[in-house]
């Protein structure tokens, strides 16, 4: 059972974020976050050239690196996106919901008219990873302090991701949005459909856990 309570502002708990540039031989991980129970999760990114021939493009590898209360660690294989040389790479932990049966991160990556930001929403309990990607038109629509602020702050009943804004951090009303995901298309997903909820959602949060620089 989801444990819900109505979000009165939208102040989210700041998340410690890693940055790239797209380049060959990168390899860069969050903080570990860690449930009560003493399971550590970091988000992690491998960063190369993709060897395709004449295009020069840059591949990220993004997986979770689980590490269980016994010592033993894994790797679960998230996503890749090749594009650009040299764009920019963002991606943190932003926490867990549910009494830390789902683990939520964010990964943000170019910028100016072609930025992408995608919601990791991670099952700890059936190792089911949905990805949730923000249309392109519904970022670029905001100012550039907005787009810097827009996070996950919280979890549906349907275990849909919401997004919103820090408090205080831009010149947008605070709004939550409600992002269903998009259809599958000749397997490829297609964007999230943001849904804006109404005043005062009534969602259940991310909370950050505790974290550490290592396991």
């Amino acid at each position: 059972m989801i444990l819900l309570v109505t979000v009165l502002a939208l102040s989210i708990p700041g998340q410690s974020a890693q940055s790239i540039e797209c380049a060959n031989s990168l390899d860069r991980r969050t903080e570990f976050h860690s449930t009560a129970d003493g399971l550590k999760i970091a988000l992690q990114v491998r960063a190369a050239d993709d060897h395709s021939k004449e295009s020069h493009l840059c591949m990220t590898d993004y997986s979770l690196v689980i590490t269980r209360p016994d010592g033993t660690s894994t790797e679960r294989e998230l996503e890749s996106i090749d594009d650009a040389w040299g764009r920019s790479s963002k991606f943190w932990i932003d926490g867990f919901a549910s009494q830390g049966r789902w683990l939520i991160a964010t990964i943000a990556e170019g910028g100016g008219e072609n930025p992408t930001l995608q919601i990791v929403v991670y099952s700890l309990q059936s190792d089911k990873a949905d990805i949730f990607q923000v249309p392109r038109q519904f970022i670029t629509q905001l100012s550039s302090s907005c787009q810097e602020s827009l996070r996950a702050i919280g979890i549906t009943r349907l275990v849909d991701p919401v997004i919103g804004f820090r408090k205080g951090a831009c010149d947008h009303p605070a709004r939550a949005w409600r992002l269903r995901q998009g259809p599958l298309v000749n397997g490829v997903q297609k964007p999230s459909l943001p849904i804006l909820l109404p005043d005062d959602p009534v969602i259940e949060p991310v909370e950050p856990g505790d974290t550490l620089s290592a396991p």
